[in-house]
């Protein structure tokens, strides 16, 4: 408790802005094993666009490009057609690929009379049956590439650099995508990407980092005239020397979610898989973050060309304020029921089985937290991954 209270003085006298933590909201890197040379964007995409050019391009223009983009995927016709291309193309490229396995498996005599046979079409214009495997490779590098980098074909070099930006935040390391400059090669991998029919795999730079941080900047400046009610899952510090900690939490405080951050319009995946559990022993609370509709008025819809499939998420960033706070006891739509005006007020005032939230993060008349779990396990447990802080808020 004494923590808690030296939090609060530290804190309330010194009114800054709450900001999140960061790393708090970096999702899975998502890796596929491609059976290929890692390549970065610039060999995948010859026509890659330099750092500086995207710096030069306003953030309108951005915006009006990726307004334009969202038909090629939305508009059945234009997807059904390229979904349809691409099945085809694969089934070309499992045909030349078992090809070429099948002559990797024959002997070095048939090798030689096989290209004995190709050298002879090719001078005398003969047509003995061989395997050109030179044209076979080719062949399939050439379908490996409109079927696993098929953006090539149908995007403009911005749309694809566009692409790759909101891969780069949906599936790749968020605190790169916002802070650049702390890229770490060695921890680089390739990226592969399917959504619905668009395909795309490239191995990200610095520079593939710092396009997306370009792009993402611009893009997340659209203005939005009617958002969805949204949600954001997080487990929040008691105790923080870089963030300010959960305990100074109140209706009418500011809060500055960095540069990028994600929401999603299904309370389900914040609740199961973002908020986490309420961890006294790590000193985090499972908390839930939400944007009534309407109160967003800045950001972009990303679902279209999101590395994670079927989840509607907007990007937005800046200072929100805190509108409402309260608890939701084990099902996300009752906590309305249970408001406080600041997070000291919960901690002492909200109550299960006549526990109170103060009583349980101290385990109150226990030796340790795995004591009171023995002895009242579906209080302990109700607190711990069931009972989760809500904080409403609107942008700024």
């Amino acid at each position: 408790m004494k923590l808690i209270i030296e939090n609060w003085r530290k804190f309330v006298e010194n009114q800054q802005p709450i900001t999140l933590d960061e790393s708090q909201l970096l999702p899975e890197i998502l890796k596929f094993d491609l059976n290929e040379e890692l390549l970065n964007e610039v060999d995948t995409d010859p026509e890659a666009m330099s750092v500086d050019e995207l710096r030069e391009i306003p953030a309108d223009e951005i915006i009006r490009i990726y307004d334009q983009m969202i038909p090629k995927q939305t508009k059945a016709d234009i997807a059904g057609d390229r979904a349809s291309k691409r099945a085809q193309m694969s089934g070309e490229l499992r045909k030349t690929s078992a090809e070429l396995d099948k002559y990797q498996k024959t002997g070095f005599f048939s090798k030689i009379v096989n290209s004995a046979k190709v050298v002879m079409n090719d001078i005398f214009n003969t047509d003995y049956e061989a395997f050109d495997k030179k044209s076979a490779e080719e062949k399939k590098k050439e379908l490996n590439t409109k079927v696993n980098n098929n953006i090539l074909q149908e995007f403009t070099p911005l749309e694809r650099e566009i692409i790759r930006a909101i891969i780069l935040f949906t599936g790749g390391n968020v605190p790169t995508v916002r802070a650049p400059l702390d890229f770490d090669q060695e921890q680089v991998g390739a990226l592969g990407y399917l959504n619905k029919s668009i395909t795309t795999w490239f191995t990200p730079t610095r520079e593939t980092y710092e396009k997306s941080n370009i792009i993402l900047s611009k893009l997340q400046q659209k203005e939005i005239e009617k958002s969805p009610e949204l949600f954001r899952g997080l487990t929040l510090p008691v105790q923080s020397n870089k963030f300010v900690p959960i305990t100074v939490y109140q209706v009418g405080r500011r809060i500055n979610v960095g540069t990028f951050i994600s929401f999603s319009t299904d309370p389900n995946v914040s609740w199961t898989v973002f908020s986490g559990v309420t961890n006294p022993e790590e000193g985090k609370i499972s908390t839930m973050f939400i944007i009534p509709q309407g109160k967003l008025k800045r950001g972009i819809a990303v679902n279209e060309f999101s590395a994670v499939r079927g989840e509607d998420e907007i990007i937005a960033s800046g200072e929100f304020k805190v509108t409402r706070m309260g608890v939701a006891p084990g099902s996300f739509e009752h906590w309305e029921r249970y408001q406080f005006n600041s997070f000291e007020e919960l901690y002492n005032d909200f109550e299960f089985g006549g526990v109170s939230f103060k009583d349980f993060y101290e385990h109150t008349g226990y030796a340790s937290s795995a004591a009171m779990a023995r002895d009242k396990p579906r209080l302990y447990q109700f607190f711990l991954d069931k009972a989760k802080v809500v904080i409403e808020m609107e942008q700024l």
